[in-house]
């Protein structure tokens, strides 16, 4: 079986707090952005099926200048 994504990606899953993930997403975007990094994925947030007061959502980013479908 072949490798299903580029050499270096990086995948996030965040459960946080409901009124948090906005912020949390938007810091994470912002850093990844500014470390090298590709955001091509981000998510909007859903419940969290085992806390109904937290929220999840997922990040996914490549390296920047590697090319994607």
């Amino acid at each position: 079986m072949g490798r299903g994504t580029l050499p270096g990606t990086l995948q996030i899953r965040v459960i946080a707090d409901q009124d948090q993930t906005e912020k949390i997403s938007q810091l994470l975007v912002d850093f990844l952005n500014k470390h090298d990094m590709e955001v091509i994925d981000c998510t909007p947030d859903f419940s969290d099926r085992y806390d109904e007061s937290r929220k999840k959502f997922h990040i996914v980013a490549i390296p920047a200048g590697e090319k994607h479908d």
